[in-house]
């Protein structure tokens, strides 16, 4: 709101970094209204900030070196494993992950359940589903995300319904303590009224979930490289890749990174032919 009013320079000092957690909108468009856009930077944490190592830093063709290094540095002193990267709509991360929560969302609404589509992921080697990570970033932050990596991008990245039913709902996620899952009892479990609201056929479509999460699964290794390949990441940090990876299938995904990519896209077929035979049986059962 600083920077928005024109306030940043009589408010700021002359020396003040003007650091973003926005996790989607390009810094470019807010150093705009900036009197000394040089100094407007992105920092974009990840939740929960405490328990996830990565730091993004978003620079810009105008953002100083003195800021860069700076930013770096702090987040370097936070203790956290920091990657700098171009500007743009998503930056690597949400660029990334936003086509990976939107085939949640469109399973979802086409009779996934909660459970199993977190549980699949967990198996493939993310360290949470795509639903519990819903809840902890905020579902109404992952449905202002949507339009504006639909502008960006076209179609390909428009984003379910599903979302806009929760939110008008009141259900936010974690902090709000209502969600796609409860926070009340000990135990955090699927909150089953969300259902209602999804218009879901549950149990109708439990192949179709998992040969689904394998096409995902390939397409991101898929989209990882081509990010890779165009040059969002500076210098020598290829740890992008691995942003929300754990594992095994953290290691393949960051071969990805590193320029192996048979060996991820190899990963994924091998895990695939895992999954399909995990359908097979859910679908007997």
């Amino acid at each position: 709101n600083l920077v928005q009013s024109g306030c940043d320079v009589s408010v700021l000092p002359y020396d003040a970094i003007y650091a973003s957690n926005t996790s989607t909108i390009p810094i470019a468009t807010l150093a705009e209204a900036s009197q000394r856009p040089g100094q407007v930077i992105g920092m974009h944490f990840f939740s929960p900030v405490p328990k996830m190592p990565l730091l993004e830093v978003i620079v810009t063709p105008r953002t100083s070196p003195t800021a860069t290094v700076t930013a770096v540095a702090y987040g370097k002193r936070l203790g956290k494993t920091v990657i700098v990267v171009n500007d743009g709509p998503g930056f690597y991360t949400t660029r990334t992950l936003a086509a990976y929560m939107n085939e949640a969302g469109f399973l979802l609404d086409e009779g996934a359940s909660i459970d199993a589509l977190d549980r699949a992921l967990v198996d493939f080697g993310f360290p949470v589903g795509p639903i519990t990570l819903l809840d902890e970033v905020g579902i109404d932050v992952a449905q202002k995300v949507g339009p504006i990596m639909e502008a960006a991008f076209g179609k390909r990245m428009a984003a379910p319904k599903a979302l806009e039913k929760v939110v008008s709902s009141g259900r936010l996620g974690r902090k709000n303590q209502k969600g796609f899952y409860t926070y009340t009892g000990k135990k955090k479990e699927v909150d089953t009224s969300v259902y209602a609201l999804l218009l879901l056929r549950r149990g109708e479509r439990r192949l179709l979930l998992q040969i689904r999460v394998v096409h995902d699964a390939q397409g991101v290794l898929h989209l990882g490289n081509r990010c890779l390949s165009i040059g969002p990441l500076l210098g020598d940090l290829r740890l992008a890749c691995t942003v929300h990876l754990q594992g095994e299938a953290g290691d393949h995904v960051a071969g990805v990174a590193g320029g192996v990519v048979h060996r991820g896209h190899l990963a994924a077929v091998e895990t695939g032919l895992v999954l399909q035979q995990r359908a097979i049986d859910l679908h007997r059962d």
